[in-house]
């Protein structure tokens, strides 16, 4: 039961922390290396893995440690979806009024 506790919560957190860097993924539009939504979505994956770990090798859960490591792997695939869609948005020369 408690390990079940864990990993909702742990989850409900993690995916909090997606969906704000994906939020602000879609909100930032400026040039730099590292953005704001860089930070959530390391943040994510870095609880995700810790926790992950955790399950498997100290609580001795490998089918609840083998779940959440599938978080990781979702929020990495996440982060450079956004990261992708992000630049490849800065790299397009802006369109004005009148061009073809």
């Amino acid at each position: 039961m408690a390990i079940e506790s864990l990993i909702l919560g742990v989850g409900g957190f993690v995916f909090l922390l997606i969906l704000a860097g994906a939020f602000l993924a879609v909100q930032e539009a400026k040039a730099g290396s590292l953005h704001g939504f860089d930070f959530f979505f390391l943040a994510g994956i870095a609880i995700a893995f810790t926790v992950a770990n955790y399950l498997w090798f100290f609580a001795n859960e490998q089918e609840a440690g083998a779940l959440v490591a599938i978080w990781v792997a979702g929020g990495v695939a996440l982060a450079l979806y956004f990261r992708s869609a992000f630049t490849r948005t800065l790299s397009q020369p802006q369109k004005r009024e009148g061009d073809y």
